[in-house]
């Protein structure tokens, strides 16, 4: 094991401690468990995408559209459960993300930085 990934990773009792990385950096010193699995896993997906008019912001012609793609890893015999999980927290993250961009737009009155 890589001498840097041993600094990140902490085994015990089946649950892996963590650092959270972005594009292979440490984000923060945060440290999340995970679990190792322990025989062959799916992966479950789920893309949804969702255009909003925003003629009730005043922009007559406009609108925003806004997209997510969550892959999770599991147990085959999660799978069923587990899209029924992120089909939720997808739907979720859709809504939270148009709502900021809208919050975003009637506070400074322009689109523009998206």
């Amino acid at each position: 094991m890589d001498k840097e990934v041993e600094k990140n990773v902490h085994e015990t009792k089946g649950v892996v401690k963590v650092f959270r990385t972005y594009l292979g950096k440490v984000e923060n010193k945060e440290i999340i468990k995970i679990r190792r699995f322990k025989t062959d896993t799916a992966t479950v997906g789920m893309h949804l995408e969702r255009k909003v008019n925003l003629e009730d912001l005043g922009y007559k012609y406009e609108s925003l559209q806004v997209a997510v793609w969550i892959t999770m890893p599991c147990y085959v015999e999660e799978a069923k459960e587990v899209y029924k999980e992120i089909s939720v927290e997808i739907k979720n993250l859709v809504d939270k993300e148009i709502e900021e961009v809208k919050q975003n737009i009637r506070s400074n009155n322009t689109f523009a930085a998206y």
